[in-house]
């Protein structure tokens, strides 16, 4: 395949990833479900993003996947508060229908030159960036469930507020207070 090297350059196109996770019923965090598969299970959306140059992880609980007014302005959002308000930026994501349709939304409201890119089928390195932070959000909101569960002494169903707050907080957790090679949290690099 084609080589992956991490580039030191500040001047670099900003580049943002993209994918959706799925909390099922029970609470576990998945990956890769197809739409029918996800709405027989009854799973909630989870869109997962991320800022390549300031590895910023986002999360957002959605209702449904695509382009919703919540998720497209919450993208949209994130993109400026990276520092890329009217800035040309590529999105990344897989070939996935529902994301390839909310991509082409933020372009649209962004007003900037925006840049869609897809991966190739079967080509799931080509996303890494995406999987990646989809792991590592994960990760972090399964330390966070437990313990805020056993703080209150009560188990959270997954459609309560609660839980969309707590899917938001564990990805700002990261990019707060988790400290990347250059010694700055993702929250420093992008605020300075």
């Amino acid at each position: 395949s084609h080589q992956h090297k991490s580039s030191t350059n500040d001047n670099e196109e900003a580049e943002f990833s993209v994918d959706y996770a799925f909390m099922t019923r029970e609470g576990s965090v998945e990956m890769n479900r197809d739409i029918k598969e996800v709405d027989r299970i009854g799973a909630t959306p989870i869109l997962v993003g991320c800022d390549h140059r300031s590895k910023a992880v986002w999360a957002m609980a959605t209702n449904t996947k695509g382009p919703t007014e919540s998720a497209v302005k919450w993208l949209t959002r994130k993109i400026d508060e990276a520092g890329c308000r009217g800035v040309k930026v590529v999105l990344k994501s897989d070939q996935e229908e529902s994301i390839i349709a909310l991509k082409k939304a933020v372009a649209i409201m962004r007003q900037a030159p925006t840049v869609n890119i897809e991966s190739l089928v079967r080509d799931s390195q080509a996303n890494g960036n995406a999987e990646r932070a989809v792991r590592t959000w994960a990760a972090q909101f399964r330390t966070m469930r437990p313990h805020l569960e056993f703080r209150m002494q009560n188990t959270i169903p997954i459609h309560c507020p609660l839980m969309t707050w707590l899917v938001s907080w564990a990805a700002e957790v990261i990019c707060r207070y988790r400290v990347q090679a250059n010694g700055r949290t993702s929250y420093e690099n992008v605020t300075g």
